[in-house]
């Protein structure tokens, strides 16, 4: 049986960005976000949009227990993985490598000594995907410390988005939160310079899939692409599509209270950890609407499991910006009053 990480899951269940809805317990919360969006005219589709009443999703038992190594990637998963066939082995890493969760499913088995229970084929997989994230986070690193490098030098300030705190910060390694672009959010007077001093230094150009615009059409520049590492960097200006009315106190607090990181020897300037936790929930909810992944879950783990979160004054700040109904759908079962 050949592996294939690019082929969607061979008995046509949904795709895994859709069970986020229900591995997270949403049926009802779901029509809460749908109503809050309405409320507060997010865009004219969200709030156009129906959502379900209810939500039932047939989901495999490689999919689940996906989800439950990114939701808890610290508990043992060995009963979990030892009831698994043939197939859903197939279909585990088949999902875990595309979604960049390879790394937390190779943690997991090594933890829960259960590597072995692999066919060949999905160990030699996960295997050379071991490798391959090992020489990805190296160039990464080398190709963040350098742009940030050069916007600086150029006076420009310059803040490492979402995954960059993720991975040097709140995950136990690195290794474990792979990064795929770079998103450097500047101040937005000083995107497009930035973007031309970049191109103009002949290091980086726009990536070939990069269409053309400009400030007014969305949150970012298009693409560039460091020709040095072939790594994608994305020049931010602001965090979201348009119509998000909290949006400007979010990055006034991204830039505001921006912490720096040493990240081989370099500075690194990176949101809060309130900013990236806000802006995090902002992107699966709003943004996305779940459809970017496990691996979500994994960060909010990570990242609620640091200590550096005040639980209350974070619900307040998510209560100003009109983010109370999207944190509420990664919390409203853990425990904290404040949702219910």
């Amino acid at each position: 049986m050949a592996l294939q990480v690019d082929r969607p899951l061979r008995n046509g269940t949904k795709p895994i960005e859709s069970w986020l809805l229900k591995a997270m317990s949403v049926s009802r919360e779901a029509t809460e976000l749908k109503d809050h969006l309405a409320r507060t005219a997010v865009s004219t589709n969200a709030a156009s949009a129906r959502a379900p009443a209810s939500i039932s999703v047939s989901i495999t038992p490689s999919a689940k227990l996906l989800l439950r190594l990114c939701a808890a990637p610290e508990s043992d998963h060995a009963a979990d993985f030892a009831a698994l066939d043939e197939d859903h082995w197939y279909d585990l890493v088949e999902q875990a490598i595309p979604k960049r969760v390879a790394a937390l499913l190779d943690r997991a088995l090594q933890r829960a000594d259960s590597f072995a229970l692999m066919p060949e084929e999905c160990r030699d997989a996960m295997v050379d995907e071991r490798r391959r994230l090992t020489m990805s986070a190296f160039g990464h690193m080398i190709a963040l410390t350098d742009a940030v490098s050069f916007l600086k030098s150029h006076d420009i300030p310059t803040i490492a988005l979402k995954g960059v705190r993720l991975a040097y910060q709140d995950y136990p390694d690195a290794r474990l939160r792979p990064l795929r672009d770079l998103d450097l959010l500047v101040p937005a007077d000083k995107a497009e310079q930035a973007q031309r001093l970049m191109i103009a230094c002949g290091r980086y150009e726009l990536a070939p899939w990069a269409e053309y615009y400009g400030l007014d059409f969305g949150h970012q520049l298009p693409e560039l692409l460091d020709t040095k590492h072939g790594i994608s960097i994305e020049i931010h200006h602001r965090l979201n599509a348009r119509d998000w009315a909290g949006e400007p106190k979010l990055v006034q607090m991204v830039f505001e209270q921006a912490e720096t990181l040493e990240i081989s020897g370099n500075r690194v300037r990176v949101p809060s950890m309130h900013a990236n936790f806000l802006h995090l929930v902002e992107h699966a909810t709003l943004h996305h609407m779940f459809e970017n992944g496990p691996i979500t879950l994994a960060d909010l783990h990570f990242a609620a499991q640091s200590g550096a979160i005040d639980w209350p004054l974070l619900i307040a700040q998510a209560k100003e910006m009109g983010l109370e109904r999207a944190l509420q759908l990664g919390f409203v079962d853990k425990g904290y009053p404040e949702f219910d």
